[in-house]
């Protein structure tokens, strides 16, 4: 009944009746629209002399199909999920997200307003065109199993990328500012389904297509020859449809989309619903953020193709996925630690906290993300002959990869715990980033040439030096700041 209730009031307060009304009968002339363009487009296509437009099956009902679809994308895989940020920006800064928390509704109602009912503007626009790629589908214009992997996509994928807007914009611990939170969601997953779409059309990279739903959306297009194949794929290179390797990556890319964010979409909910309930704990516990990262990392690592693996690749495939890894690492760690008033609570209460817990610091934590990066990487690269095969540079530069890593945790309690301004926290972020952009310079030398006498075996003798040296003096100050809060 909460869920019901919240999702009705959050959507009567973007759109009432009459204005749903409106939205719907603007939603049907987008679909107007859509099948206009398309026959324009299709007319003076076929206007062309052959040779000077693309050899493509055109159909007006097809190339509408297309846009709709890309519409409906649009919608839920990003706007969708910026107005959700914005939503939740919005309550905070006027105080009412606090109020909310205090009605009888629980936090999965609140989760379920916040996700369904506020974009449901957007929601709206969408039915039309969506109704039009539906019917698509049923009068053949695109294939059966495509409308069907096609819409499971939309909705687990709209899912998934609603509450990961939703957690992003809970996890600040004050007002952030709305807007640049909303962009900042837009751009994340505008970005990354561009990255996607271009993943998909690539043979050594179709693996990776459905880390993001719009990529297993483009492979189940391409799955057949039809209209959007021929628009987004060269002449010369329709041959890659003829490897059977790369045909099965485009079948398996919306089922593994569907296998990877369902998983996502429960941990998304369940620290929504954590986060709701308490605002004081971090946004993640510390195992739904061990849950989380390795969900991550194996979407990142496991399609890898390790087949006739060398010991080089293998060694640079390790950093790769680490740099690749590295924000996810340092956003879902500082995201599962506690902040000043947790952590003062528990050191004056003289608690002895189990590493677990989400009052402890987050050490533990990055340690056995760590181990499972590292355990999942000897899993896929174990026949490149990682680690034992690796030479004497490349362990002595995987060693100080591992040092940095390590000394993360120290960075992110003393960033939660010292800093409680936004300000203060970008610019102590900004100075770790500056400190682990040097570290990677200091790798990659290292890996090279080593610590050669010369200009970059100096570099990389001083990097070696604040390897030490700042993790040193951040954990001198967090002990100045645990010592002024005892005393």
């Amino acid at each position: 009944m909460s869920v019901r209730v919240a999702v009705s009031a959050f959507a009567h307060r973007g759109a009432r009746r009459s204005q749903a009304l409106e939205l719907a009968a603007y939603s049907g002339g987008i679909t107007a629209l859509i099948i206009l363009l398309a026959a324009w487009i299709v007319a003076q296509a076929r206007d062309v002399p052959p040779g000077y437009t693309v050899s493509a099956p055109w159909s007006v009902l097809g190339l509408a199909d297309l846009l709709a679809v890309s519409l409906v994308a649009l919608g839920l895989f990003v706007l969708a999920p910026a107005s959700v940020a914005a939503t939740v920006a919005g309550e905070r800064r006027a105080g009412t997200l606090d109020q909310l928390r205090s009605t009888p509704l629980d936090p999965l109602g609140l989760v379920a307003g916040l996700v369904v009912g506020a974009p449901a503007k957007i929601y709206l626009l969408c039915v039309g065109p969506l109704a039009l790629h539906v019917a698509c589908g049923l009068t053949g214009v695109i294939h059966a199993d495509t409308l069907a992997q096609s819409l499971v996509v939309l909705a687990v994928g709209g899912l998934g990328a609603a509450l990961l807007g939703l957690v992003v914009a809970l996890a600040p611990r004050q007002e952030s500012g709305g807007a640049f939170l909303a962009l900042g969601v837009a751009a994340l997953l505008g970005v990354s389904g561009l990255v996607a779409l271009a993943f998909a059309h690539d043979r050594s990279t179709v693996g990776w297509a459905f880390l993001h739903p719009a990529g297993a959306l483009d492979a189940a297009y391409l799955q057949h020859d039809g209209l959007w194949r021929r628009l987004t794929t060269g002449e010369w290179s329709l041959s890659r449809f003829e490897s059977a390797q790369y045909v099965a990556g485009l079948s398996l890319a919306p089922v593994l989309s569907v296998v990877a964010w369902l998983p996502a979409i429960f941990l998304f909910g369940r620290s929504a619903c954590r986060k709701l309930a308490a605002p004081h704990l971090p946004l993640f516990s510390k195992p739904q953020a061990l849950a989380l990262f390795t969900l991550v990392t194996a979407a990142v690592i496991l399609p890898f193709d390790a087949t006739d693996l060398s010991r080089s690749m293998a060694a640079n495939a390790v950093f790769g996925f680490g740099a690749v890894l590295l924000p996810a690492y340092a956003a879902i760690g500082l995201f599962a630690t506690p902040s000043f008033e947790s952590w003062a609570l528990a050191l004056r209460g003289r608690r002895a906290l189990e590493p677990w817990h989400d009052e402890a610091a987050p050490h533990v934590l990055a340690w056995t993300m760590m181990i499972a990066f590292y355990g999942l990487c000897a899993v896929k690269l174990g026949a490149g002959g990682f680690p034992w095969r690796m030479h004497d540079r490349e362990l002595t530069s995987l060693g100080f990869a591992t040092l940095a890593a390590a000394t993360m945790p120290v960075f992110m309690l003393f960033a939660s715990t010292r800093y409680t301004t936004t300000g203060a926290r970008w610019a102590f972020g900004a100075g770790v980033a500056a400190h682990l952009i040097f570290q990677i310079v200091m790798m990659a030398i290292v890996h090279d040439e080593g610590f050669r006498d010369g200009a970059a075996g100096t570099v990389a003798k001083f990097a070696v030096v604040l390897a030490f040296a700042v993790p040193a003096w951040v954990l001198y100050r967090q002990r100045v700041l645990r010592r002024k809060t005892l005393g």
